[in-house]
C-alpha cells in the first residue's frame, strides 16, 4: 500500500492507518503535514463505475470550493482511479482530501448546531438539484428509503419478539401511508447517509460531510429523514430536537406538504433499515463492530417513536416548516 502511494501519488513517506468501515476499505494517510483518505475497491466493473460516479459527484460539489466535501486527488498519471495489485489481487484505489472536524456523534448537541445542520443539508441538496449521473440513478440500495420494503425479509433475524413486532409495525405503516405517494414526490441525487459519523462539526457549526458511498437518486425528503433518524438518537424529546433542523432546511429548500406528511414514517423506516440489516449482517460478519454501531440507540429511538402520536409529530413538523396545518390529517 505504501509503495503504491509513493509511486502513484508522489508521497515520500506515507503513514497508513486502516479505518473502520462497512463495505469499502478505508485508510487515513499522513505524509508530513498533509492528510488524505484512501479508499480501496475490488477490480470489478460495477465498483469501478460507481467509484467514477462518486468522483463526479464530489467534483461537481467543488464548484464553489467551499471545502465542505472531500476532493478527489489525481495520481501521477493525472487519473482519479489507480489500478494496483495487493497480494496478486487486482484492486482500485481512490485518494481524497481529508476534512478536519469533530464528528457530530462526538460533538455536544445544541439548538445552534442543529440549525446549522438543517442549513447545511439544504444547501448541499440545492447544489445537487441539477446534477445527473446514470450510474447513480440506476442503483438500487436497501439503504435507499424508496426501497425500504426490501428489508422486510430481515425481520426474521431480529431475535427479540417485542423488537420484531415494533419493526413489523413500521413496515405495515410504510406500506399504508408512504408507498402510495412515493411516485409523486420530488426526486434527485442525494447523499443518503448524513449520519452522526459522516457529518463534521467545528465551533458549533456543521462544516462538512464525508462518505458519499451511499449516494443515490431518491426522494428529496429522504435526505432530511435520514439525517434526523441519526441526529435524534439518545434524545429524550426527539420531536422537539427535530424542529430546528426542519425549520432551517425548509427556509432554504422549502418542503412540500406531502413530504412533511410522511416524514415521521420515513425517520422510523431508516431506523428499521439499520436494525434489520444489522440483525442480518451480524450473522455474516460477527467480528465487524461497525455494523452494529447504531443498533442499540436505534432501538431506543424506535421504542420512543412508537409511543408518539404520528398526528402530533406531523403537526409539530408542519409548524417547524411554518406551514398551515389542514383540518383533516390522514394517519
Amino acid at each position: 500500500m505504501k509503495k503504491t502511494l509513493s509511486e502513484k501519488y508522489n508521497l515520500s513517506n506515507p503513514k497508513v492507518k486502516k479505518l473502520v468501515g462497512y463495505n469499502i476499505v478505508n485508510y487515513k494517510v499522513e505524509d508530513g503535514s498533509k492528510k488524505y483518505i484512501l479508499k480501496v475497491y475490488s477490480d470489478k466493473k460495477e465498483e469501478i463505475d460507481f467509484a467514477e460516479a462518486e468522483n463526479e459527484v464530489l467534483i461537481y460539489l467543488q464548484k464553489e470550493k467551499s471545502n465542505c466535501f472531500p476532493n478527489p486527488i489525481k495520481n501521477s498519471k493525472n487519473e482519479l482511479l489507480t489500478h494496483f495489485e495487493e497480494g496478486n489481487i487486482p484492486k482500485i484505489a481512490r485518494v481524497l482530501t481529508y476534512l478536519e472536524g469533530e464528528f457530530l456523534g462526538d460533538a455536544e448537541h445544541s439548538l445552534e448546531l442543529f440549525k446549522s445542520f438543517g442549513k447545511f443539508l439544504a444547501e448541499m441538496d440545492l447544489k445537487l438539484q441539477d446534477f445527473r449521473n446514470y450510474v447513480i440513478e440506476a442503483r438500487q440500495l436497501k439503504w435507499d428509503l424508496q426501497h425500504f420494503l426490501l428489508n422486510e425479509e430481515y425481520l426474521q433475524y431480529i431475535t427479540n419478539p417485542t423488537d420484531r413486532k415494533i419493526a413489523a409495525y413500521f413496515f405495515q405503516q410504510f406500506k399504508a401511508y408512504v408507498t402510495p405517494i412515493l411516485p409523486s414526490l420530488r426526486k434527485q441525487i442525494i447523499h443518503n447517509d448524513a449520519n452522526d459519523w459522516n457529518v463534521l462539526v467545528q465551533n458549533e457549526k456543521v462544516t462538512g460531510i464525508i462518505d458519499f458511498g451511499d449516494v443515490c437518486y431518491s426522494q428529496l425528503i429522504n435526505e432530511l429523514a435520514i439525517a434526523l433518524s441519526y441526529s435524534l438518537l439518545e434524545k429524550d424529546d426527539p420531536i422537539n430536537w427535530a424542529i430546528p433542523v426542519i425549520s432551517k432546511y425548509h427556509k432554504i429548500l422549502p418542503l412540500e406538504e406531502k413530504e412533511i406528511d410522511i416524514l415521521y414514517w420515513l425517520i422510523a423506516a431508516r431506523l428499521c433499515t439499520s436494525v434489520c440489516i444489522s440483525a442480518f449482517e451480524k450473522n455474516n460478519q460477527p467480528k465487524n463492530k461497525y455494523i452494529a454501531i447504531s443498533e442499540k440507540p436505534a432501538w431506543k429511538l424506535l421504542k420512543k417513536l412508537v409511543k408518539i402520536n404520528p398526528v402530533f409529530a406531523r403537526n409539530e413538523f408542519t409548524k417547524a416548516a411554518g406551514s398551515t396545518i389542514p383540518e383533516e390529517i390522514k394517519c
